[in-house]
């Protein structure tokens, strides 16, 4: 088997290895009758619908068992509408499938929603790199550590 010998120095640190943090993302129900006008979007799919099972249920005959999804990844929040009438319109134009902002506003049959959207902060600098700069060996092996 020819696999890749790999040299070990053990002077270089490992860097910390993460996901990504997804933006926090909730839906503000400004028109229609609820008992929670805010509704946390707390997974990447977030299903819209008629049933029972959906993470929003509307609570309208007309509308199908599953109206639409909003998919949250990590620089974008998408919303697409799956099932037929009534028409998905956002901020005023009517859509199929549409990469929403903060300030958005949904409106389908006799709801309408505010979409919030609040990202996650990223880290651009190393935590050495962080370090005062000057003649502090001490110091440099402190953050060795």
């Amino acid at each position: 088997m020819d696999a890749p010998i790999l040299p070990f120095d053990r002077y270089i640190r490992p860097k910390p290895q993460s996901l990504p943090a997804m933006p926090a993302v909730w839906l503000e129900i400004t028109r229609g009758r609820v008992r929670q006008p805010i509704r946390p979007v707390p997974r990447s799919v977030f299903l819209i619908g008629a049933a029972a099972d959906c993470d929003l249920v509307l609570g309208d005959a007309t509308f199908p068992e599953t109206y639409a999804y909003l998919l949250v990844q990590v620089d974008s929040v998408t919303i697409r509408r799956v099932g037929e009438e009534p028409e998905l319109l956002v901020n005023g134009e009517a859509i199929e499938t549409a990469e929403l902002a903060a300030g958005d506003q949904l409106a389908f049959g006799p709801f309408e929603l505010a979409v919030h959207v609040q990202s996650s902060m990223k880290i651009t600098e190393e935590p050495s790199s962080a370090l005062p700069s000057g003649n502090w060996p001490w110091l440099a092996e402190l953050a060795e550590i």
